[in-house]
């Protein structure tokens, strides 16, 4: 009966605002600067770039991007909703959501 009761009642909850989405793309190159690139919408495109490597200083370099646009997100109420990544390409793609205000 509860079932019912909720079924027939006005989904508020699902009416409003999409959750903002975040795509956070690495395109690694060897033996060269990396980037970052923080797409939120066409309009809203940031570049990082790093020093990349194997090496102790590119390893600290793109760990330090990495913590620096995670931080950021974070604190601006995202949070990391999945994460691919491709050999092929050595790149990234970091999907980051912020749910919608009720």
């Amino acid at each position: 009966m509860s079932c019912l009761l909720v079924l027939s009642s006005s989904p508020s909850w699902a009416v409003g605002e999409d959750p903002s989405v975040i795509i956070v793309r690495s395109l690694e190159r060897s033996g060269a600067n990396s980037r970052l690139i923080i797409y939120r919408s066409k309009d809203s495109v940031e570049e990082i770039e790093y020093q990349s490597g194997l090496n102790d200083k590119g390893i600290r370099s793109t760990a330090a991007a990495y913590q620096q646009v995670v931080m950021k997100l974070m604190g601006e109420g995202y949070v990391l909703q999945t994460m691919t990544h491709s050999d092929l390409e050595a790149s990234s793609t970091f999907i980051f959501v912020k749910a919608p205000k009720p």
